[in-house]
């Protein structure tokens, strides 16, 4: 829910379409994820700068982590740019890695089929430990389904022992009330699937409810038993109480990491171009937020957490500046 009134923008380039969904492992964007995102507190400090045009544009990420051996920068930048028609070239650079990734845009076909075509190389800054992505995208009104061939080991020891993947995502819209989100990956080399999850979204009018299973962290082996597939459930429910404000529940269930009962709470004030978010959850961890737009300079977040309430009460504060230049 943004809480930009915004006013009309000029034309920029757009995200490439194969790079929209970031992680590519991650579901289509649903609402439950407000109870999760944009709480800046778990970075001290981040600075984010934008700067786009109708060709090209660039993205830079500076975030600031309170370490135990003090302070510690990790940078992010992004560039993209078009390469004729809607086809984009994407270059991204991290501390310890580099992507190089080409998106051909959308193709339309016979009957207006919609297919998105791109690929991609990625590998540490010593050009090591490199993968090569081959992928295919059908954009369907009820059905989007993406398919990718991975090829990891892509680099000077190639040709002796590469790892060939494929990776699947899938959503489809069954009617305005269900739908139905799939996600695997499997290792064609080793035999090994490396991770699966599925969502289920059910709607009715202001209420939305979602069931997610995932198999946790990526697999090296192949799973013991059917049991194995799925190790973490999640229930969530989200209820759109006005225009401006939401409440969810998210229910962690049979996960290792993360058991308990989480409440969530925004609410957006228009004329003040702002959203507020709390976040109270079973294991006494209170999270606050707020976040406000500065118009066509872009916008700013700060929050807090204080862990462990009423007993340690720990306390965590973090900022996010998102700026257009």
């Amino acid at each position: 829910m943004s809480a930009d009134a915004g006013a009309v923008k000029a034309p920029t380039i757009s995200t490439p379409e194969s790079l929209k969904i970031s992680p590519w492992s991650n579901m289509q964007e649903e609402s439950y994820e407000f109870i999760d995102n944009d709480f800046p507190h778990d970075k001290f400090l981040t600075v984010k700068t934008t700067q786009k045009s109708l060709t090209s544009a660039i993205k830079l990420k500076s975030t600031f982590n309170k370490k135990v051996e003090g302070m510690r920068l990790a940078d992010d930048a992004k560039f993209w740019f078009k390469v004729k028609n809607d086809a984009k070239l994407f270059v991204r650079y991290k501390e310890n890695s580099i992507k190089l990734h080409y998106d051909h845009g959308i193709c339309n076909f016979a009957n207006n089929r919609r297919y998105n075509f791109y690929a991609g190389y990625q590998a540490n800054k010593n050009l090591q430990g490199g993968s090569l992505k081959f992928g295919a995208a059908y954009l369907g009104e009820t059905v989007r389904c993406d398919n990718r061939i991975r090829v990891d080991k892509f680099d000077s020891k190639f040709s002796t022992n590469p790892e060939v993947s494929l990776y699947h995502r899938s959503c489809y819209d069954l009617n305005p009330n269900w739908r139905f989100q799939l996600f695997g990956a499997i290792n064609f080399s080793k035999m090994v699937l490396l991770n699966n999850a599925f969502l289920i979204r059910y709607r009715r009018n202001e209420h939305e409810f979602f069931l997610r299973g995932e198999a946790g962290d990526w697999r090296k082996e192949k799973p013991a038993n059917a049991g194995d597939l799925f190790k973490e459930y999640t229930f969530n429910y989200v209820k759109q109480l006005s225009a401006d404000s939401r409440a969810g529940v998210q229910v962690h269930l049979l996960s290792a990491k993360d058991q308990g009962v989480t409440a969530a709470y925004e609410r957006t004030f228009r004329q003040e171009n702002a959203t507020i978010k709390w976040r109270f959850n079973s294991a006494m961890n209170l999270a606050m937020s707020i976040q406000r737009s500065m118009g066509s300079y872009g916008s700013y977040n700060v929050g807090f957490e204080i862990s462990d309430l009423g007993r340690n009460n720990n306390v965590a504060f973090g900022t996010e500046f998102s700026l257009n230049l």
